[in-house]
């Protein structure tokens, strides 16, 4: 990713769009803030907040027409929040803090003619900035002839307050006539501003229509004159103010040689592309009215907590992945940039990038569809192909992938019974793992129900690795399975899995292939449907958001049922947490996406992915997979528990073997020289080694490796052995003792990455 790629996405994220209101007020008061301030009894805050971005407050917001009431997105939900009044109550409940802030005097010195809005205006904005600033007033007294020109009604002693404050920035009051000598003795010491809601036009020597209406611009040189829309004076305040702070941008360029236009796109009231949603915010009518105590202090909290502090987060409120990190898309974009120059990348932003379920729910929200699962799925890649991802965080899964496609699982076969397949039945490998009985009840199905001959393909579609950001081991994967089913002719793939159905678009995206819920539908009347619960709720897998003919063949087998459905199912599903690698990455944002799932669901679930079933029990909901209501095994399909990882493993091999033995008459695998070793662990020891991926295969081979080779350690207080083995990169430990009838009793196990080698004579040396 370079910096255009990155600019265009952080482009796309809004979050950091201008609230409604803020983009609407000329001068972009942080309206949202203040509310926020206020309805938390901070008047100080509130009060920082307005004199963050409004000049000569104490004049300014008694006398502002609040043009942000009329963009509140509360407008279309009980009525605008009263901006005004807030902003009026702090300046009356709160003093401005602290001295006034500027940056040293560099030298630079501008004329004001005028002492209306705009003027004070710009001589404040340009004070700031280091400036001298004469201001010329008619008259003895700076405070009345303020007073004089404002058609609105401020205080005396606020006006002082002001005009004080701009004093202690640099800016110089003095008394003259405004004329046109003036003027020219002005310009004949450096720039000079003209404001015309103060002053009469007659002063100015060339006509409004030669001044530039964007820069303020006269055609005189260093002239600058504001106050005015056209040839119209402006008779809003709050449009005063905002033409004052354009002369001075436009007076402090032409100062400094620089462009007078350039990047001033967001001065004045500017649009936003903010979307903040109204769903489930109830109407609620403003607190202040014109009877109101304007001191009511529970008043003013009440009515400031009816802002909604408009902002996007579409996406973070429905991803615990994107809340769990605290930020949004854009930040975390920035983030996996800036993680791309370093190393190997830091942990925190691997994490980050590694904890996506790559379900694409947020993009599918987004207002702007930010790519958050392919940001994340590049940034894998990227880091495989540079040796950046650290080994640990997708192992298991690539592990448990590799079986799969290894003899003990790996079997591709036609029809026994024809010479030629036109239908090939893939159930993935996460079906068969779980749900072994139902597959082998299928297939029977399916030929005795479909002519052309039935083939069986028990193979893993390679998710592992694509999720993972291996394309070798992903591309691997397609061709040992694309090699494999040639044998067959050119088979109609049946597909079981949304998620096998996904990766085979990426093998292939002109694979003839159906579902086998599209094929089922084709044959409803023959289904049992007397094993359906009333009142099930359908959860839809995150991976059949984009398979709508898919998702519609489920609903046809169900239309006459009673069922319920989550609030975010069909095209935009969420994540059951099982999805992109996360139960491998982060496990605790997997637990946590599975609790949503199951939280949004009323009644038992039903679900036609393996994955989600296993993910939704696993949170304590009751849960079945469509196949356990067509093809019901022994028991309550919806009580019965998750499958473990060891089990998974030895649902596979067994498949395998059946399906060998009882379709094709051909012998099982034989039995590894660990797999007669049998094992016994209590629940809280069966929970521990499934937390920590430790497979009773793994055990196995410790005990095997021990007995064989002696290499362990006997604890005579506990009269038990610690044995370790390390396969592949893991080392494993298992501490375990013999138990009743040559069954061992395992107490622990736990693994690392770490190797421990000898030390030779030569390196100790």
């Amino acid at each position: 990713m370079d910096q255009s790629e990155l600019r265009e996405l952080e482009y796309k994220c809004i979050q950091e769009e201008w609230a409604f209101c803020r983009a609407a007020c000329p001068l972009h008061v942080d309206a949202r803030s203040l509310c926020l301030a206020l309805q938390n009894g901070d008047t100080d805050k509130a009060r920082a907040v307005v004199d963050k971005t409004m000049p000569i407050a104490g004049i300014l917001g008694r006398i502002c027409e609040a043009p942000c009431e009329t963009a509140c997105k509360r407008n279309e939900a009980g009525g605008a929040v009263r901006i005004g009044r807030l902003e009026k109550f702090c300046l009356r409940t709160a003093a401005r803090k602290g001295k006034p802030m500027k940056v040293p005097d560099r030298g630079r010195r501008a004329a004001v003619i005028g002492c209306g809005i705009s003027c004070l205006v710009l001589a404040h904005d340009l004070a700031r900035k280091g400036y001298r600033i004469q201001v010329y007033y008619p008259g003895d007294d700076p405070e009345e002839a303020v007073s004089q020109v404002l058609p609105w009604k401020v205080p005396d002693e606020e006006i002082s307050c002001e005009l004080t404050y701009l004093q202690g920035l640099g800016v110089d009051f003095h008394s003259a006539a405004w004329d046109k000598a003036l003027l020219q003795a002005l310009l004949a010491q450096g720039p000079v501003y003209v404001g015309l809601d103060a002053v009469s036009t007659t002063i100015l020597t060339c006509s409004l229509d030669q001044v530039d209406a964007r820069t303020l611009a006269a055609p005189e040189k260093g002239l600058f004159v504001g106050g005015l829309a056209g040839k119209e004076i402006l008779q809003r305040a709050i449009d005063q103010a905002a033409s004052g702070r354009a002369a001075a941008v436009s007076l402090d360029r032409y100062t400094q040689q620089a462009s007078l236009t350039a990047d001033r796109g967001k001065e004045g009231p500017v649009p936003t592309r903010l979307v903040t949603s109204l769903q489930g915010v109830k109407d609620v009518p403003p607190v202040l009215s014109d009877t109101t105590d304007k001191d009511d202090v529970q008043a003013i909290q009440q009515e400031a907590a009816r802002c909604m502090a408009c902002e996007c987060m579409i996406c973070v409120r429905h991803c615990p992945y994107l809340e769990t990190f605290g930020s949004y898309p854009k930040s975390y974009a920035r983030q996996i940039y800036n993680n791309e120059s370093i190393v190997k990348g830091s942990r925190q932003a691997n994490t980050l990038i590694n904890s996506c379920m790559l379900c694409g729910l947020c993009t599918t929200l987004c207002p702007n569809d930010f790519p958050m699962a392919d940001l994340c799925l590049g940034a894998r890649q990227r880091m495989v192909n540079k040796g950046k991802m650290p080994p640990s965080a997708h192992d298991f899964a690539l592990q448990d992938l590799e079986f799969s496609r290894s003899e003990e699982f790996f079997l591709v076969r036609g029809d026994p019974e024809q010479i030629e397949c036109a239908w090939l039945f893939f159930p993935g490998c996460q079906l068969c793992a779980t749900h072994p009985e139902q597959v082998e009840a299928v297939y029977a199905w399916l030929r005795r129900n479909l002519d052309g001959g039935i083939g069986l393909a028990l193979a893993c579609c390679g998710a592992p690795a694509y999720w993972g950001g291996r394309q070798k081991t992903f591309q691997a994967v397609a061709r040992q399975l694309q090699s494999a089913v040639q044998e067959l002719g050119v088979p109609k793939w049946i597909v079981t899995c949304p998620s096998c159905q996904q990766m085979l678009e990426h093998f292939d995206p002109f694979l003839d292939r159906i579902s086998l819920w599209e094929v089922f539908s084709q044959y409803r009347a023959e289904l049992d449907m007397t094993h359906f619960q009333p009142q099930t709720c359908l959860v839809d897998p995150c991976a059949a958001s984009n398979l709508p003919k898919m998702r519609q063949a489920v609903r046809e087998l169900l239309q006459d049922q009673d069922l319920l459905e989550p609030g975010l199912n069909g095209s935009t599903a969420a994540c059951c947490g099982y999805g992109g690698l996360v139960t491998n990455a982060n496990p605790d944002i997997a637990a946590r996406a599975a609790r949503e799932r199951a939280a949004a669901c009323q009644g038992d679930a039903l679900t036609y992915c393996a994955m989600c079933r296993d993910q939704l029990v696993r949170s304590g909901k009751r849960a079945a997979h469509l196949l356990d209501i067509f093809f019901p095994g022994k028991g309550d399909a919806y009580s019965r528990p998750s499958t473990g990882l060891s089990a998974s493993r030895g649902n596979r091999r067994q498949l395998k073997d059946y399906m060998l033995q009882t379709v094709w008459n051909e012998q099982c695998l034989a039995d590894s020289n660990f797999g007669s070793i049998s094992l016994h662990m209590s629940e809280t020891t069966r929970d521990m080694v499934e937390k920590r991926r430790i497979l009773d295969s793994d055990i196995q081979q410790v005990i095997a490796h021990a007995a064989e080779h002696g290499q362990l350690f006997y604890d005579t207080q506990s009269k038990s052995y610690l044995g370790s083995l390390q396969l592949g990169q893991v080392t494993f430990w298992v501490q375990y003792g013999p138990g009743e009838n040559g069954v061992y009793e395992v107490y622990t196990a736990y693994s690392h990455r770490m190797e421990i080698g000898k030390v030779s004579a030569e390196e100790s040396a």
